[in-house]
């Protein structure tokens, strides 16, 4: 997301619901799951990386969505990654939908496996 004086400018995102309008959704996820986030990383790194992982507001999960991402009238980037366990390739997809779409061989934190590839898309979608 590029963000500068009178507002967002371009906004990208990965591997994200997109909510419409008045839903809102309850999920739980299973922490000590490696498979669902870090699938496409060594043992130790996603050990490692699931140390880093901070408990989620539940108000994120339970309170309706007011605004869509289908509300921006600004160009938008979704990350589309390929190897997510958490949210499956065509989901994904379908969240993309009016988006411009890069594709990542990648899990659910593409930035683990991925890091230069998704450097570039980032700056990229930025205008940079």
């Amino acid at each position: 997301m590029t963000i500068r004086l009178g507002g967002i400018e371009r906004l990208w995102r990965h591997c994200l619901y997109s909510h419409e309008l008045g839903q809102n959704y309850v999920t739980t996820v299973d922490h000590g799951s490696v498979e669902a986030f870090f699938n496409d990383v060594s043992e130790e790194e996603a050990k490692a990386a699931l140390g880093l992982l901070e408990g989620q507001s539940q108000d994120s999960f339970e309170t309706p969505v007011t605004f869509a991402a289908s509300d921006l009238k600004i160009p938008a980037t979704y990350i589309v990654c390929e190897k997510d366990g958490a949210i499956p390739v065509f989901a994904q997809e379908m969240f993309s939908e009016g988006m411009k779409v890069e594709r990542v061989n990648a899990g659910h934190f593409p930035f683990f496996a991925e890091q230069d590839r998704i450097v570039g898309i980032v700056k990229q979608a930025a205008g940079a």
